[in-house]
């Protein structure tokens, strides 16, 4: 895991926020890895949210979408 990676985990809602924090630790010399702007279409999302963890500190935008029952994110939390 490096110390200068950072993951961004959020709900698609926070998507613009996401995007924010990325472009701010940018500027402070970090690496981001961020959904949008690393992961290709067709990739599986828990897959690649499973390695980036590996590999990245993560930051996680809490908001109320990323708590919904209903969302797809619903399997990628631990039992």
């Amino acid at each position: 895991m490096s110390d200068r990676r950072w993951f961004i985990s959020h709900a698609g809602a926070g998507r613009a926020w996401a995007e924010w924090v990325g472009w701010q630790l940018l500027d402070a010399g970090h690496e981001i890895e961020l959904d949008y702007w690393d992961w290709g279409a067709g990739d599986n999302f828990v897959l690649k949210m499973n390695a980036a963890l590996e590999r990245c500190r993560l930051l996680a935008l809490f908001s109320p979408a990323y708590f919904e029952p209903e969302r797809f994110t619903t399997p990628e939390w631990p039992p």
